[in-house]
């Protein structure tokens, strides 16, 4: 996949907050979550050959984060850290 994005040694690429938990079949999934994920990797690789910095972060929770509904919150027990497969984009 080709793209003209102009990405160069002096960027960066930020992928923020992309994790299995929110993808279909996930504890707390949005409709069609993953459908980004081709074109994040694409972009990765683009930035990769650009020399550019790529960062990627998971917001993690523990176990007993109070959102969860067992402790009380309105979310379901989801990217609990150290209970979800090792960090990749490429899920």
């Amino acid at each position: 996949m080709s793209h003209d994005n102009n990405i160069g040694d002096a960027d960066a690429f930020l992928v923020i907050d992309v994790q299995k938990g929110f993808c279909p079949g996930g504890a707390l999934p949005i409709p069609g979550g993953d459908a980004i994920l081709t074109r994040i990797n694409a972009l990765i690789d683009e930035a990769t050959r650009a020399g550019a910095l790529v960062v990627a972060a998971s917001d993690w929770r523990p176990a007993n984060h109070m959102s969860f509904t067992d402790q009380g919150g309105p979310w379901p027990r989801h990217c609990v850290r150290n209970e979800t497969a090792p960090r990749s984009v490429a899920i």
